[in-house]
Order: structure tokens, then C-alpha cells, then sequence
């Protein structure tokens, strides 16, 4: 059963008072939620989102997470103009509900996927508001970084050990990047738990897990980042190598213009850390968690349909050869 199947939640949840004066305008499911967007029955404005959290492993304490971490998300960002979360409303603990103010903007997947597209060329304005998202992008992430000490959060701060565990949750999808002989898994453990000890010494920050294109829409009042429900502590370049490894594949592809994503690269990096490029050691990372998380998104593949299908199976593709290509002997690189 899809979100559209459900009941209409102003039925089961009451919402009434929270919804007066809107219309159901679209439900679909999203991941690991379920999401209803009602929008004024006038036809103008924006509307309200409900997130409902579904998945097995979702506790009844995760709405309430996420409305806090979007409330304490906004009060930090409130001295930026142009970078956002969603407004939060209210949020249902033992529904698993989150509302917030619907986003009417540009969602930034299209937009770059309609700029670097190389059947067709794009405008140069949308070439520049693409490469100015980039901009936003990285300070986005680096406000993030900036916005709160993760000390007075209470949160644990092994840095090292949580990276092994991430590490190990991506291991143990190797076996669906079909490296046949299996040569190269020695060797990324190798090259992972030596160096991912140099790592473990960082300070360590908040970061956004799946902070890609997708969790964001750029509106007339900037950037907003959607899905903080699992914003939890790590390394400052941990999502930042994710949003760069996202934008590599389409590089690698063949279907998108190489030069320009290498600039918006380049512009995202520059922004959020204040150099061109990544080490060697967090390009290797991004690239394998990304290529695990879309190992992991394979599980659901009958969802996806058409070009989704098709571009997911490119991404998987040009990351494993990507992969594939690289040296891992750990002595060839010193980092």
C-alpha cells in the first residue's frame, strides 16, 4: 500500500485545526515515508507537508527527533538569508507524522539534470543559477558544520568507530557491485582501516546522511534541505565527499557535459571547505558509500521505472568502474 492508498490523514490524525482551508493535492511514497502535500483550496501559496515515517527500523521517538532537529536547524540558520530547512508545524509521535511549510521552488536533481544534459543545451541563466546552487550548496554544508557544538548535544564523539561502522555497513553490500574474482576486497579493507584511523582525529560535526540533489529545492528565498531525520554526529567531510561522489557519477556517465560538472565540482567544494578537491582518501569514500547507498536503493528497484531505472542503473555502473580503475595499495598514497 503507497501513500495515495491510505486514508486521508486529516481523517485518523485530526489535523483539522492544521489544515483548514486546504486540499489534498498529492500523496507518494518517499523512501522510508509516506508524504501528503495539501495546498490552499484557493489555488495559491504554499501548502502544508506530512511526513509520515514508515520504515520497520523507525522508532515512535523519530517524529519528534526530526521536528526538534528541524526547529533547532532553523533557529540556527535564521542568521543566514538564503539557507533553510523546512518551517516545522507539529509533529505526532505515536502517528510517526511530521508537519512543515510546503517548499515551492525548483528541485535542484532537475535543475541539474536539465543544465548538464548534453542532448540539449541549457540557457546560460540556467547554467548560472546552476552553478550559483552550487555555491549555496557548500555553504549550506558548511553551515551545518558551523551551526552547533556536538558536545552539548550529548552526543557520543568516536569519531573512529563510527566511520568503521559506516564502513562496514557499505562492506557488507559489496557483493551486489558484482567484483567477480573478488580481489579488490582485501584491499579496500586494507585501505580503509589503516587510513580511516588518520581520520578518526577530526573534529567531529553534524552531518546531513543522504545529502544529495534530490533533498533539495531552491526557492526565491534560497536553499532549503529537506530529510534531517538522520542528521547524526560525523566527519566534516563526510557528506561533502557524498554530494561530490553524487555529482561524479553523472560525470562518468557519458550523458551529462564533464567540463561543466567538474566546475560545479569544483564552485560546491570551494564553498564548503574552501579547496578544489577532495583528498584521495574522501573521493574513495564518497564514491564507495554512494555506490552502496545505491546498492542498498537496488532492493526497491521494481519502484523505479523508464529513465529513474535507466540513470540509477548508469550511476551504479560508472562508479564501479570508477572503483575498479583506482590504486589501493595504501603506501601509494600519503594521506
Amino acid at each position: 500500500m503507497n501513500a495515495a492508498e491510505q486514508r486521508d490523514p486529516v481523517t485518523d490524525w485530526r489535523l483539522r485545526g492544521e489544515l483548514d482551508g486546504l486540499k489534498l493535492y498529492r500523496a507518494f511514497e518517499a523512501g522510508s515515508s509516506w508524504i501528503w502535500i495539501y495546498r490552499p483550496e484557493s489555488g495559491s501559496g504554499p501548502g502544508v507537508v506530512v511526513k509520515k515515517l514508515v520504515s520497520g527500523a523507525v522508532d515512535s521517538h523519530a517524529a519528534q527527533r526530526e521536528f526538534g532537529m528541524l526547529s533547532l536547524l532553523e533557529q540556527q540558520f535564521s542568521r543566514f538569508a538564503d539557507l533553510h530547512v523546512p518551517h516545522p508545524i507539529t509533529h505526532f509521535g505515536d502517528q510517526r507524522a511530521v508537519l512543515t511549510r510546503e517548499i515551492m521552488g525548483d528541485r535542484v536533481d532537475r535543475l541539474f539534470v536539465k543544465t548538464l544534459r548534453r542532448i540539449r543545451l541549457p540557457s546560460p541563466s540556467s547554467r548560472r543559477k546552476a552553478a550559483s546552487v552550487c555555491d549555496l550548496i557548500g555553504r549550506w554544508i558548511r553551515a551545518l558544520h558551523d551551526s552547533v557544538d556536538i558536545e552539548l548535544l550529548g552526543l557520543p564523539m568516536a569519531l573512529g568507530r563510527s566511520l568503521h561502522d559506516r564502513y562496514d555497513a557499505a562492506r557488507h553490500r559489496l557483493a551486489d557491485l558484482r567484483l567477480s574474482p573478488g580481489h579488490l576486497v582485501p584491499a579496500f579493507d586494507a585501505y580503509f582501516s589503516r587510513l580511516i584511523e588518520d581520520q578518526g582525529t577530526a573534529r567531529p560535526v553534524l552531518c546531513h546522511p543522504d545529502f544529495t540533489p534530490h533533498n533539495m529545492i531552491v526557492a526565491v528565498g534560497g536553499l532549503y534541505v529537506l530529510d534531517v531525520s538522520e542528521i547524526a554526529y560525523g566527519h566534516p567531510l563526510e557528506d561533502v565527499a557524498f554530494f561530490w561522489a553524487h555529482l561524479e557519477a553523472l560525470r562518468l556517465s557519458g550523458l551529462y557535459e564533464r567540463n561543466r560538472i567538474a566546475q560545479y565540482q569544483k564552485r560546491f567544494l570551494g564553498a564548503a571547505i574552501g579547496t578544489s578537491a577532495l583528498p584521495n582518501f574522501w573521493e574513495r569514500w564518497g564514491v564507495l558509500m554512494r555506490l552502496s547507498y545505491l546498492s542498498r536503493s537496488w532492493e526497491h528497484a521494481g519502484k523505479l521505472r523508464g529513465i529513474n531505472l535507466f540513470r540509477r542503473n548508469m550511476a551504479r555502473r560508472s562508479l564501479q568502474r570508477w572503483l575498479l580503475s583506482q590504486p589501493w595499495d595504501v603506501s601509494l598514497h600519503g594521506e
